[in-house]
C-alpha cells in the first residue's frame, strides 16, 4: 500500500461501512446516523447535543433533525443540562433499550464479517493501529489550530 492511497482507502472504507450500516439499520426503521446516535446516547447518558455532534464528527445543525426524529419516535428525550441550562442533555428512553441492543449486535456481526479475511492476530492489532492513527490525526489537527505546522 502506498501512502498516496491511504486517504482514499480510509474514505472508501468509511463510506462502505456507513452504506452497510444503513442497510442494516433500515430493518429497524432507522438510518445509520440515527442508529449510531442512539448507540452513543446509550453509552453516554446525559451527553449534550453539542458533544454528541463532536463525537459523531458532524455539525450540530446536521444532528438536530436526527435527534428530532428519535425524540418523535419516543426513543430519546432532551432535558436541560444540569451543568449549563442552555445545553440540552440527551437520554435514552426505555422504549429504545431493546433497539440499541439489536443495533449493537448488528454492528458486531458486520464487524466480524468485515474482518473475516484477517488472521486472529491482525484482528487484535487493527483496533490498536487505528487508535494510534486517530491519536496522531488529533495531534496534527490540534497543531493546525495552534499554528504549529512544523
Amino acid at each position: 500500500m502506498s501512502y498516496q492511497s491511504l486517504g482514499l482507502q480510509i474514505h472508501l472504507l468509511s463510506r462502505q461501512w456507513r452504506c452497510l450500516l444503513d442497510k442494516q439499520m433500515a430493518c429497524q426503521g432507522l438510518t445509520q446516523s440515527s442508529g449510531i446516535a442512539l448507540a452513543y446516547i446509550a453509552e453516554n447518558q446525559g451527553v449534550s447535543q453539542t458533544e454528541l455532534a463532536r463525537l459523531l464528527a458532524v455539525e450540530t445543525p446536521s444532528l438536530v433533525p436526527v435527534l428530532d426524529q428519535l425524540e418523535k419516535q419516543g426513543l430519546i428525550e432532551r432535558r436541560p443540562s444540569q451543568q449549563d441550562r442552555r445545553l440540552k442533555a440527551l437520554y435514552l428512553l426505555p422504549a429504545a433499550t431493546d433497539l440499541v441492543a439489536a443495533i449493537n449486535q448488528q454492528r458486531r456481526v458486520l464487524q466480524q464479517q468485515l474482518l473475516a479475511n484477517l488472521s486472529p492476530q491482525q484482528q487484535l492489532e487493527l483496533p490498536h493501529v487505528l487508535d494510534l492513527v486517530l491519536q496522531q490525526a488529533a495531534v496534527l489537527l490540534q497543531d493546525q489550530k495552534t499554528g504549529d505546522l512544523s
